[in-house]
């Protein structure tokens, strides 16, 4: 996987637009007009004194005065800072321009329109800085304050205060969350917001939006950020405490809003750390932290999980891998992006991916299909659960992952998947001996079986599982020992004779099975130790 530490931020820089400007000049000079403000786009990075032999770039704003272009016919997409009233009443055209009062220099208003960029550029600068070095999310909204002039915060999906570097007394207080040490919504609020009809229709904006201070009291500026699925990740919510909004903050806003979910994609919540709220929650829950059935239910609903969903939990092995934090999130990343209703987080120098398979939609054949091309690009091996019904019973679904990432890493096995119950039986063989050595536990009489065998170079052992994995079919099984049928029932009379076992008792054929099973392994392993 890519490393998202190197995302090319040239292509993400800020660029103002035209309504940025007007904002500055109002306070600067009386009676600035903004002509065709709906073709207003953020596209700007410089600005320049016009002049007749230049090249009009479309990045660039102009300065000029109103006789240096009353008869220009300027580019619908070509923004101009126009000194002189007149204009505003003989232009024509579709360009978007602000047209100042007459009398002013035009090198000061180049001056202060420059100092305008610098401002942005500084504010964009400072931004990538603290992600480029992973800050996290708490300096970004420190730099942030400074720039919108308002305090700001920043909430996941589940309501957990990400950020939250001022608050001014309008603002309220948050409530404490124990089990993740962090800062959450109240519920009081939270089932304020269920019945508040403009507060859902907030959360399908895409842009840059104004909550009204009908329910908090103030305006808030905000902004979703959504994943690159899609999906609402959290928002960052300007507050009109200190200052008034002002239009141009939509876009600065939107922009932050990117910067914000490039810091999601990493996980870089402070400075750090990576491990988000709910993140936190499911290794409670999967080291058996938190046991009470009210209380996971609780925590999941805030994922939109219910505890009688359909689940599965896989175990993607990183160990013997050289593979960073950020190419371990990159990772995580992508398989939620490519399954709805999944969760990915590092835990113990592996990934660990639980999904709603009700949620997502899907059965455990599509859910692999869409893991399988993350999985082999990373050449990763992946340890899968049974699939479950019950989220309470994670933890021990997780351990299923892990015996199956266990013995599928020991199989030498070409496959990327290993499914718990193609590795159940081994476990139990494994387990459930007791004090007493595997081989003491097997059925005595194979023992005697093979020291018959090697004395006079017959084959009743290998007859007698032979016979059994055929479900004692006589003429399957003389057909794959290459032998007569009447070769076949002399060779088991013989094995009556000497072990005296029923091979008409279900029991006695189980304990058989088990006994050569265990005897396998131990030759096998014997043949790995050498």
């Amino acid at each position: 996987m890519r490393n998202e530490k190197n995302e090319n931020f040239e292509q993400l820089g800020f660029k103002l637009n035209m309504q940025i400007l007007i904002d500055a000049y109002d306070d600067l000079y009386e009676n600035a007009t903004f002509m065709n403000k709906n073709l207003d786009k953020p596209h700007l990075t410089g600005v320049r004194l016009y002049s007749e032999k230049q090249t009009l770039k479309e990045h660039n704003v102009y300065i000029a005065d109103y006789e240096e272009v009353k008869d220009l016919d300027i580019p619908r997409n070509i923004c101009f800072v126009v000194i002189g009233s007149k204009f505003s009443k003989k232009y024509k055209g579709d360009a978007c321009c602000i047209v100042l009062p007459d009398g002013l220099d035009r090198i000061d208003v180049m001056t202060q329109t420059q100092e305008v960029f610098d401002f942005n550029k500084n504010w964009d600068m400072k931004l990538q800085n603290a992600l480029h070095y992973d800050m996290g999310i708490d300096e970004l909204c420190i730099i942030s304050y400074e720039y919108f002039k308002n305090p700001l915060f920043v909430h996941d999906n589940q309501f957990y205060i990400l950020s939250c570097p001022v608050i001014k007394g309008e603002m309220g207080k948050w409530d404490y969350d124990a089990r993740t040490g962090m800062q959450v919504v109240s519920m009081e609020t939270l089932n304020d917001f269920k019945i508040d009809e403009e507060y859902i229709q907030t959360l399908s904006k895409s842009r840059a939006s104004i909550f009204s201070a009908n329910q908090r009291g103030y305006r808030i500026l905000y902004v979703n950020v959504w994943s690159d699925s899609g999906s609402w990740s959290g928002r960052v919510c300007m507050c009109e405490v200190e200052s008034s909004i002002k239009p141009g903050q939509f876009v600065a806003a939107e922009y932050f809003g990117e910067i914000l979910k490039i810091a999601f994609r990493r996980r870089n919540i402070t400075s750090g750390g990576h491990e988000r709220p709910f993140e936190k929650i499911l290794k409670d829950i999967i080291t058996q932290q938190v046991q009470s059935l009210d209380l996971i239910e609780e925590r999941i609903s805030f994922n939109k999980w219910n505890l009688n969903d359909s689940y599965v939990c896989m175990k993607i092995g990183l160990e013997n891998r050289t593979v960073d934090l950020l190419a371990a999130v990159s990772t995580c990343n992508a398989i939620e992006n490519s399954i709805d209703g999944s969760y990915a987080f590092v835990f113990d120098k592996d990934i660990i991916v639980l999904i709603n398979l009700t949620m997502a939609g899907i059965n455990m054949s599509d859910c692999m299909n869409r893991m399988a091309i993350i999985i082999r690009e990373g050449l990763f091996l992946v340890g899968i659960s049974d699939e479950y019904n019950n989220f309470a019973l994670t933890p021990y679904y997780y351990k299923q992952a892990c015996i199956a990432h266990h013995y599928g890493k020991k199989s030498d096995s070409m496959l990327w998947c290993h499914n718990f119950e193609d590795y159940a039986l081994d476990y139990m063989l494994d387990n459930a001996c007791g004090d007493l050595p595997s081989q003491y536990v097997c059925l005595g009489g194979l023992q005697g079986l093979r020291a018959y065998d090697e004395k006079n170079e017959t084959e009743l052992y290998k007859t007698l599982k032979v016979y059994l994995r055929n479900e004692r079919n006589a003429v399957h099984t003389a057909k794959e020992l290459f032998i007569h049928r009447s070769t076949l029932f002399y060779r088991l009379d013989r094995i009556k004779e000497l072990t005296n076992i029923d091979l008409d008792d279900p029991a006695t054929r189980l304990y058989i099975n088990i006994s050569y099973r265990i005897l396998e392994r131990l030759e096998k392993k014997a043949g790995e130790d050498k």
